[in-house]
């Protein structure tokens, strides 16, 4: 017909009380909400410069770190979360709310850079971030689960001693260890 979509789609322009509108086609479609696009190693980068978070000089140590210990992987180019990642990422989260955000970051990469060209004293710096993160500390080792020494017990027994097997996990992600361990 030659007409746009929304075109096709707007009401007649004149209507009144108790008209009765009869629609020419109705399109029964259904359209699903799209999850955001994974990052790849370039969009990375620009999301962080967007944000104003590292410099060139630190993005390949933060992608390769992120690599290194696990938390993400690559697949077919685009970054995914492994569960470990996601783990880790809820504990610092929780525990550390104060400067595990963006906008914690990206002001101390701006004060950083005030110490830098001597427009702040880095004692004031640091010692406002310690403050903050001092108290963060100490909560954390009081009410953060250490998963290391409190690992999660399966209903899997050992078949040397018995023990219950434990999730354990490193940066290749989980696995069972006996709960025994080192003695086992």
């Amino acid at each position: 017909t030659g007409r746009s979509d929304r075109e096709a789609q707007a009401l007649p322009t004149v209507l009144t009380q108790g008209d009765e509108y009869k629609p020419e086609a109705v399109d029964a479609s259904q359209h699903f909400t799209q999850p955001a696009p994974r990052y790849t190693e370039a969009t990375l980068v620009k999301e962080l410069e967007k944000k104003g978070i590292g410099r060139p000089s630190t993005y390949a140590a933060i992608i390769s770190t992120i690599q290194d210990r696990g938390y993400t992987k690559l697949e077919k180019r685009h970054f995914l979360a492994t569960e470990l990642g996601e783990i880790v990422t809820l504990q610092l989260v929780d525990h550390f709310d104060g400067v595990i955000n963006v906008d914690f970051t990206s002001r101390m990469e701006s004060d950083l850079d005030k110490v830098e060209s001597g427009d702040s004293d880095w004692r004031e710096v640091v010692g406002s971030f310690y403050e903050r993160f001092a108290a963060d500390l100490e909560k954390a080792s009081k009410n953060m689960r250490d998963l290391k020494k409190d690992p999660e017990l399966t209903d899997q027994k050992c078949d040397n001693c018995g023990s219950p097997m434990a999730v354990v996990w490193n940066k290749r992600g989980k696995f069972h260890g006996c709960s025994n361990y080192p003695e086992c």
